[in-house]
């Protein structure tokens, strides 16, 4: 298979298949465009990993990544930024399990402390499933100031910002009800620093409700694109009337 059947393959989301295949090609040959095929696919099964919380085989895919990097085109920065992001990934992922362990150790956990830890589980969750409808997670919990979205993606050449509301159930409302004024007032403003920062001409807002208890293996997850803010803040001055 060539490098560009491989990224052809990886295009459409096969993920383990692409990786096997460009290790195969890597192995008989190390031109230029094959590292590069080498990287990202590398790239692509060290995020899977991550996820699905093989934490050792991401890490040795991250070390193989960093002996790999500086052999590799980077004209535009790209690979420097990817490895930057997966060790920050990494580093979220290992903190998630550590804090996922100690809640399940202690029972006497305080309710903030519940809380928080149901808030990253439903934004790994939602990653999660984000991951496997084909888009690639940007970033997670980016701040602008004291104002927050829990995900940036990027599915084609639209990117996604992403707000997730974590229930144990619905007895006090549907999730959607929490996205107040002020949360609302915070979300466009970061939003708008986010395309201004980075130059970004396509995007939409997301919203994903994850309803289940912590560590659920069967959370019911609700996807709603394309947003409008504005339609939320009309849908709030309705309930109040």
């Amino acid at each position: 298979m060539t490098a560009k059947e491989i990224f052809e393959l990886r295009n459409l989301g096969n993920t383990e298949k692409a990786y096997e295949a460009a290790r195969q090609l890597y192995a008989t040959d190390k031109m230029p465009y094959t590292r590069l095929v080498m990287f990202w696919t590398a790239v692509d099964m060290l995020r899977l990993h991550a996820h699905n919380g093989q934490l050792n085989e991401a890490n040795r895919i991250l070390l193989a990544l960093e002996r790999l990097q500086p052999n590799v085109p980077d004209k535009d920065g790209r690979t420097t930024d990817s490895i930057r992001k997966c060790r920050e990934l990494l580093e979220r992922e290992h903190t998630n399990h550590l804090h996922l362990q100690t809640e399940s150790q202690d029972s006497h956990i305080t309710e903030e402390a519940q809380h928080s830890l149901m808030g990253k589980w439903g934004e790994k969750v939602a990653a999660d499933y984000l991951y496997r409808k084909g888009y690639e997670i940007l970033e997670h919990d980016w701040h602008s100031g004291h104002r927050d979205i829990d995900i940036v993606a990027q599915q084609g050449e639209k990117t996604v910002f992403v707000e997730v509301k974590t229930r144990r159930n619905r007895d006090f409302g549907d999730p959607l009800e929490a996205i107040d004024y002020w949360k609302r007032y915070n979300l466009r403003r970061a939003i708008t620093h986010y395309v201004a920062f980075y130059h970004i001409d396509h995007y939409r807002f997301d919203i994903i409700t994850v309803i289940g208890t912590l560590n659920s293996t069967t959370p019911e997850i609700t996807h709603l694109e394309d947003v409008s803010i504005q339609e939320l803040e009309s849908r709030h001055k309705k309930r109040r009337h």
